[in-house]
């Protein structure tokens, strides 16, 4: 029963095709699809719309030209600035120049940063 069933990689069909016109019908062609809409979650639609007004707030709240923006000084780059815990770890705020990408700002800041 099984060998009528193959697919034959010469015809792109089973024999029992071949032989009779049709595929044989299994238990499975029997059964009936079930409603897909049923299986849709709704809270999964309502979550990813969520997520997309969250990036778009998100985006919204990046600086753009003439805005400003607090630098944080890393230890690493502002040694001088940096000795102690107890110094601050940000200054400004400064002006934004231009916009390179996201992450990146040419400010607006004096000579001794």
């Amino acid at each position: 029963m099984v060998k009528l069933r193959i697919v034959s990689t010469n015809t792109s069909h089973s024999l029992f095709e071949l032989i009779y016109g049709f595929n044989l019908l299994s238990p499975l062609d029997l059964l009936s699809l079930p409603n897909v809409s049923s299986l849709i979650n709704n809270d999964g639609f309502s979550k990813t719309q969520f997520v997309k007004d969250l990036h778009a707030k998100a985006y919204s709240h990046i600086e753009q030209k003439g805005g400003l923006v607090w630098v944080h000084l890393r230890k690493e780059r502002f040694l001088d600035l940096r000795k102690s815990i107890l110094l601050p770890r940000g200054v400004g705020p400064f002006k934004v120049l231009t916009k390179v990408n996201d992450n990146d700002y040419i400010l607006d800041m004096p000579q001794e940063y």
